[in-house]
């Protein structure tokens, strides 16, 4: 690439031309595959675990498995596809059964097991909306019978 510059001093004009030879690097390319996200339809990268754009888990293998494709058996064990708020909600309402110990375990599950609703709600492709629903109602009964039996045992020692 060659330009010329013309540069004055004083009273004098010098024309001055350089020579400056400018190689192109080559543009850098990535082999990345791309794929449409699942959930929002945005490209990202085929491997990726989380959607950049909407956030959404994706998997470990990068792509959502789950749906038609995945076998119903094995769904059942491990949780393919499935909300990890439902997950958590489903492992917390199970803990909320333990005596006086289970009552932040009861909220926690109430809390995960509305929002695991809100985001299968959001997300089409995201199962797992029994063991939200079963978060939600067996944290709120295990909540109401730790309460009940706080207030038997508050009650019962004032005798």
């Amino acid at each position: 690439m060659e330009f010329s510059r013309e540069r004055r001093s004083g009273a004098r004009a010098r024309n001055e031309t350089a020579t400056i030879s400018c190689k192109r690097r080559p543009s850098m390319t990535y082999d990345i595959e791309q794929a449409a996200c699942p959930i929002c339809g945005e490209l990202i990268a085929a491997e990726a675990v989380d959607c950049p754009h909407c956030g959404s888990y994706l998997g470990e293998g990068g792509r959502m498995e789950g749906g038609a494709g995945a076998d119903p058996a094995l769904s059942w064990l491990i949780p393919i596809g499935r909300s990890g708020w439902a997950i958590a909600a489903g492992y917390l309402a199970l803990f909320s059964i333990f005596p006086l110990i289970g009552l932040p375990f009861s909220l926690g599950a109430v809390i995960s097991g509305i929002l695991a609703v809100r985001s299968i709600r959001q997300h089409s492709k995201l199962t797992g909306l029994g063991r939200a629903w079963f978060g939600i109602v067996m944290g709120c009964l295990t909540l109401f019978l730790q309460l009940a039996m706080i207030a038997a045992v508050i009650t019962h020692g004032r005798r």
